[in-house]
């Protein structure tokens, strides 16, 4: 959990975005010839991304807090069933974060406003998959945990559990037995960001909802609009009101929240006043138009550019839309621009790894592409159901087709194939030619996904745990990555965490080194050597046996 301690461990806004890129392409598109441009029209489904699309989402299974209903997997139990009792609530329910058994709101209602996003995108696709049921499953579980934790118009608990004592801590959540602290945000102790984040879950679910079960729909959308006035009228970022959770989910600003959940509101109401605040003064002060951005869990403005351009697409009926909405225009002219940086073969494109993988932080590497990924091909659709055929970048032009293809890309460039290699070492097989035993509670399906990549398209060690960390190769040269026109650019590799593991005695020299000890010396300098460029050729060497229970590994999500 290190690398928890040093920023975000995202796995499910990770494979919940990656679920909605999946979904966006079950289907086999076929094309229909004619004046109206490419459409998209359902075709065979691809068994491929339906498969994806059954994992990601039994991801959400694994994940989940609470006593468990039809619980489909056997090494999961009831858990956390005491949560919010100290403040007379029930919190039982929600998902853990990750490997850890955190509960944090701010990612957490991110993920269920992109949920809901995929299944009113998508909803479709997920159903010809067999995978709808799971996905409403899932989002049920997460908006139940959102309402409990509303109580009051000026009340939200933001967080269940400890940061600091769980993260010093591998174990069942079945077994958990620390206390488990309550943290909530009001009008004394504000946090605009996380209440408008969960104002945008409850108001994009209350679509998802509205034909399935009005009255739940009803209930969400009043929870919504009393977050949305809640986090307006009391504003402060929560990290500045509580620094001490900056180190794990540290929010920039909360002013995209405010306009992201303006954006989900106003479709959700079709009160044209929600589109004004998005559109009016506070567009011009916060949304930073113009100027094209990366979408995820912290900055959500693209994801309104995007949403807000699709009543642009759309003539939305019932909606209090101006035809002359300057600001609406420029929301979809940033949409745009926000496109042209995505599409490898633009003037304006964004760096990639060789492998053609976005590349955008060299931390946490992969939410960017698949955020981005997921956006490109809403975007696609939205252009392709509106019969607009054609978006221009500087003197180019570029056509639905070409922004699936980048999401395509994108998911392809995910190192799934390579799972065997490093990014799923949790069967019963191997882990660099080590057999381990297999434990009471073992599974074989693997659900992780890794958070980063270096720019050769390598994991990067300072993400994962130190026990499977000791398990791969010496870093070799310092990655490039390369420009879509075949630029190099060099690029610092991120620095790799010290191993676990004793370490020599001061004072004593090379004389009192052990095996494991001059291995991770020689390692160490090896790595240094190559930062400077000189490439020292070392000579292989047997890594030391993995004695990491199985069933933690299982649960050591690699972010």
């Amino acid at each position: 959990m290190a690398s928890c301690v040093r920023g975000c461990c995202c796995v499910l806004v990770l494979l919940l975005v990656a679920l909605g890129i999946t979904a966006a392409i079950v289907f086999v598109r076929n094309r229909n010839g004619g004046g109206g441009g490419d459409r998209p029209v359902p075709g065979s489904v691809d068994h491929k991304y339906a498969e994806a699309l059954a994992v990601a989402l039994q991801f959400f299974q694994v994940q989940k807090s609470g006593k468990l209903v039809k619980n489909e997997i056997p090494w999961r139990g009831d858990s956390a069933v005491d949560d919010g009792q100290a403040a007379g609530l029930d919190l039982s329910r929600g998902m853990y974060d990750a490997g850890d058994h955190i509960k944090f709101g701010f990612p957490l209602a991110f993920t269920a406003t992109m949920l809901s996003w995929s299944v009113l995108e998508y909803g479709g696709a997920m159903e010809a998959a067999k995978q709808r049921d799971s996905a409403l499953d899932a989002l049920r579980w997460i908006m139940d945990y959102l309402v409990n934790a509303h109580p009051a118009d000026d009340v939200l608990y933001i967080q269940v559990g400890d940061p600091e004592a769980d993260h010093k801590c591998w174990e069942r959540p079945e077994t958990m037995s620390e206390k488990r602290p309550l943290t909530k945000i009001t009008a004394n102790s504000p946090g605009s960001d996380v209440a408008a984040e969960t104002a945008a879950a409850m108001a994009a679910a209350s679509l998802v909802y509205k034909p399935i079960d009005a009255p739940y729909s009803s209930s969400l959308l009043g929870h919504a609009e009393q977050l949305f006035a809640f986090a307006d009228r009391h504003r402060a970022a929560y990290t500045r009101t509580f620094p001490e959770l900056a180190k794990y989910y540290n929010s920039t600003t909360y002013q995209d929240e405010l306009l992201w959940a303006s954006g989900w509101l106003f479709h959700a109401t079709g009160n044209g006043s929600y589109l004004a605040y998005a559109t009016g003064k506070n567009g011009e002060d916060f949304a930073d138009l113009g100027n094209p951005r990366y979408f995820s869990w912290d900055d959500k403005r693209p994801g309104t550019q995007v949403l807000l351009s699709r009543v642009s697409f759309f003539a939305s009926q019932g909606a209090d839309v101006a035809d002359d909405n300057e600001g609406l225009e420029s929301y979809k002219q940033t949409a745009d621009a926000v496109m042209c940086i995505l599409l490898p073969d633009s003037e304006t494109a964004a760096f990639r790894t060789e492998g053609g993988l976005l590349y955008v932080a060299d931390w946490n590497s992969l939410q960017h592409p698949v955020a981005s990924a997921f956006l490109a091909a809403v975007y696609g659709d939205y252009m392709l159901t509106s019969g607009k055929t054609e978006l221009t970048c500087g003197g180019q032009s570029f056509s639905p087709a070409d922004l699936r293809k980048f999401a395509q890309s994108q998911v392809s460039a995910l190192p799934r194939n390579r799972s065997e290699k490093w990014l799923c070492q949790c069967t019963f097989q191997s882990i660099s030619s080590v057999r381990l035993s297999e434990p009471e509670n073992a599974t074989d399906v693997c659900l992780a996904m890794a958070g980063g990549l270096r720019a050769g398209g390598q994991p990067d060690e300072a993400e994962l745990p130190g026990r499977v960390r000791r398990q791969l190769p010496a870093a070799g040269a310092p990655p490039r990555r390369v420009h879509p026109g075949g630029r190099q650019h060099g690029l610092r590799r991120p620095g790799v965490a010290r191993v676990a593991g004793p370490q020599p005695e001061r004072g004593r020299g090379r004389a009192r080194r052990g095996p494991l000890q001059e291995r991770l010396v020689r390692g160490r300098a090896a790595e240094r050597d190559a930062e400077r460029g000189h490439h020292v050729q070392q000579r292989p060497h047997r890594r030391p046996p993995l004695r990491a229970p199985l069933h933690v590994l299982r649960r050591a999500v690699l972010v």
